[in-house]
């Protein structure tokens, strides 16, 4: 663990690392030092000019190269409970391996590329082809800068202040609301969706026809009945 991990940080410090785009690392050699991203603390999504023109192209405007800031290990606001993530775990296996399931970032990130890339969705998640191809245009176009901060009481609190000064683009929650967020949220609302049954010793499977009710026809049948007038 590095000298600069185990110090408290400000919020203009955390400002300074992020934007410092000479320490930002590739996002296919990520970690470079697996030590130092074994704790809590914020990041920053860096996009090349070829995969920013992309971007462009999807919400209709100009952005800037700094695209996402995110945090790993604060406390949960809505299960009032302390994630058990770390930068290296919340960026590889959440941003880096996962699906849009599990990352609003790559959801986001796939809402705009998927005229181009002709992403399948399955349910809530990518198939595994468009998914794997998403993976490959992140670890070709990205690159990620962190700031490690061990205090999580502090970490939603900072998050709050480095969002409001920094204000990347595709972030969509403690920002002012802006058209490229508008687009950004149309987006992701019409990736395409296949109706699935979610089953809990299985793979998702279609959902079956629903039965037609109506009079004269029980409301319940045991597998493999057949609908019986009623007497």
């Amino acid at each position: 663990m590095t000298e600069e991990s185990t110090e408290v940080l400000s919020p203009a410090k955390v400002v300074q690392l992020l934007t410092d785009r000479d320490r930002a690392q590739p996002a296919r050699a990520f970690p470079r030092d697996p030590m130092a991203v074994d704790v809590p603390g914020m990041y920053a999504w860096w996009c090349d000019r070829e995969g920013l023109a992309a971007l462009e192209r999807a919400v209709g405007s100009k952005l800037s190269a700094l695209i996402y800031v995110g945090q790993a290990g604060a406390d949960s606001a809505v299960a009032g409970r302390r994630y058990r993530s770390t930068l290296g775990s919340r960026i590889l296996s959440n941003h880096l391996r996962g699906n849009i399931r599990s990352s609003t970032f790559r959801k986001t990130l796939a809402a705009c590329l998927a005229p181009e890339l002709a992403f399948e969705v399955d349910g809530t998640r990518l198939k595994s082809e468009s998914n794997r191809r998403l993976s490959d245009w992140i670890s070709e176009h990205l690159s990620v800068s962190i700031a490690p901060i061990p205090d999580v009481t502090v970490l939603d609190e900072i998050e709050t202040t480095v969002l409001r000064v920094l204000d990347p683009p595709l972030n969509l929650n403690k920002v002012p609301l802006t058209e490229v967020r508008r687009r950004i949220s149309a987006l992701r609302r019409s990736l395409p969706v296949v109706d699935v049954l979610v089953s809990s010793i299985g793979p998702r499977v279609p959902l079956p026809p629903i039965a037609a009710k109506g009079p004269g026809l029980s409301g319940r049948f045991s597998q493999g009945s057949a609908a019986k007038p009623t007497p």
